[in-house]
């Protein structure tokens, strides 16, 4: 039985060598992506068992795809396999400053878009203690969003949602509509700074951003998120913060994924002893310890390429000053 269960779409990855243009690339490195997934990955890593909801196209690409998660962990018997539409993708050119990164989207028409409701087994979540969506899933299949919130409410199940803005989605408008009527009452609503001021239109430092978001939502705890200068988290009247670390990023993509992974690691880790939101608990301590981790998988996931973080809890904790040693 899935204690946290995240529902999204799988891409594939098609990265360009280090240094090397997209249009004057001669070969590609092929990964699986996905924003839930990731986080998917991450808890399964941690030992929580995860289960991911998605759809794949039943050939090559699609196994590869399962594969590179089921390996982690996963539970995949919530994916829905079919003959039809495509499975998305993404090439990206990897930037060093000055020069940013680069990602063309070829997403249009995959199989996870036009995934019906009725043909997800919601049973999946009978037992379970949060479900994690993002702001693309709302996006790409606003039915299917929508169904997982009626169905995750009914059952009690906790809702954790990342804004996880992109731009050739929607507008920012769009976004904020449509996440302002989403995430209200959820347990988790996670955003980046940058998020918060241009879709929501919230300005300031992150703990003013935390707690103006935590008023127009309803959320039980909003946690900002804003690089290496760490992160703010509003919970039960308070604003906390824990500072970040400084990296060395060798791939940024997937960090807030990673952090998303640490932070309801913690909060799934602290039982149902403190204030509870569902099953997850939002007590300040519990949401002060999730700010550590998250802060540190994030900081770990720079270091690493593709999507997915590859750090251990130990890993992660080390980082966090839990326990002694280092990680390198």
């Amino acid at each position: 039985m899935a204690v946290a269960v995240a529902l999204g779409e799988a891409l594939l990855r098609l990265s360009t060598p280090e240094g090397v243009a997209l249009e004057d690339c001669d070969r590609l490195e092929v990964r699986a992506a996905g924003a839930e997934s990731n986080v998917a990955v991450g808890l399964a890593r941690f030992g929580i068992p995860t289960a991911w909801i998605s759809a794949l196209v039943d050939n090559p690409i699609g196994r590869l795809v399962a594969g590179s998660i089921r390996r982690h962990g996963v539970d995949l018997s919530g994916v829905v396999w079919t003959a039809e539409g495509r499975v998305g993708t993404y090439y990206i050119e990897l930037g060093r400053p000055p020069r940013p990164s680069r990602v063309v989207y070829d997403r249009q028409g995959s199989a996870f878009a036009s995934l019906d409701p009725d043909d997800v087994d919601w049973s999946l979540l009978d037992g379970a203690r949060v479900l994690h969506v993002s702001g693309v899933t709302l996006a790409v299949n606003p039915p299917l969003a929508r169904r997982a919130q009626d169905e995750a409410r009914r059952r009690g199940v906790a809702m954790s949602w990342d804004v996880n803005y992109r731009g050739r989605l929607w507008s920012e408008a769009e976004a904020r509509r449509a996440l302002v009527e989403a995430v209200a009452g959820a347990a988790v609503l996670k955003t980046a700074a940058e998020e918060a001021a241009g879709v929501f239109r919230v300005e300031g430092p992150a703990e003013e951003q935390a707690r103006a978001l935590a008023e127009l939502t309803g959320a039980a705890v909003v946690v900002v998120t804003d690089g290496s200068r760490g992160a703010a988290a509003w919970v039960g009247g308070q604003v906390l913060r824990e500072e970040g670390h400084e990296v060395e990023a060798l791939d940024r993509v997937g960090a807030g994924d990673a952090f998303v992974a640490g932070f309801l690691f913690a909060l799934l880790a602290a039982g149902r002893e403190g204030p509870a939101a569902g099953g997850l608990d939002v007590g300040a301590e519990a949401v002060r310890r999730g700010l550590r981790l998250g802060s540190a998988h994030a900081a770990l996931k720079h270091t690493y390429f593709g999507d997915i973080a590859w750090a251990t809890l130990d890993d992660v904790r080390r980082l966090a000053g839990e326990i002694e040693g280092t990680t390198w």
